[in-house]
């Protein structure tokens, strides 16, 4: 048996299915459309704007955090890229929790707080720790400050708001990437971009 939906529904359902890049990946040129009586838009009202996010694409991952968003500006759409997560003000012991299954291997990953439009909404007085798969050697966790439950912390997030990371060592795959919250901040905090440098093996 067909079903038949109503023409809102299907509208609906494309809308959640399109993705909107702001500002836009093409640009219409030219002075003339080749509709007759159609106006042809010289410019999209969000094109030339400095970007506000990017977008990257990265392995699955579970999600979690202890960070309150506000409205619709999830942890999960920063991380696909589809939008910036922006929350409320952090206190001292929210954290941000990225688990892979299976564990993946990286040479790297960047996370970037704060925008052109909230520079002051970014990462103060914050880590960024991995959790590897297997417990380092000695040779390698010393590179590493060790803090809880295996995790080891690979870096501060610096004044502008970047947590840039490149994993040089073999140290393996990796279960989890977490940013914690050291102290309580004044502002609200934003990411603008999550980026894994992964490695593939064939």
């Amino acid at each position: 048996m067909i079903s038949v939906k109503k023409g809102r529904h299907c509208q609906r359902m494309k809308a959640e299915l399109r993705r909107r890049y702001k500002p836009s990946l093409f640009q219409h040129i030219g002075m003339q459309s080749s509709l007759k009586g159609k106006v042809q838009k010289l410019k999209d009202k969000d094109f030339g704007k400095q970007m506000l996010h990017r977008a990257h694409v990265n392995p699955p991952a579970e999600l979690k955090t202890s960070l309150k968003a506000y409205q619709k500006f999830k942890i999960q759409k920063a991380y696909i890229g589809e939008d910036i997560f922006w929350a409320t003000s952090p206190v001292k012991g929210d954290f941000i929790l990225i688990t892979f299954t299976p564990p993946i291997e990286l040479d790297g990953f960047l996370i970037r707080s704060g925008n052109t439009d909230h520079p002051s909404d970014k990462f103060y007085n914050s880590v960024a720790d991995i959790l590897p798969s297997i417990p380092l050697d000695k040779e390698y966790s010393s590179l590493f400050n060790k803090t809880d439950n295996g995790f080891y912390s690979v870096t501060d997030f610096d004044k502008n708001g970047l947590a840039n990371v490149s994993l040089k060592e073999p140290i393996g795959k990796i279960n989890s990437i977490r940013i914690r919250v050291l102290a309580t901040s004044d502002f609200w905090v934003l990411i603008s971009e999550v980026g894994l440098n992964c490695i593939f093996v064939e």
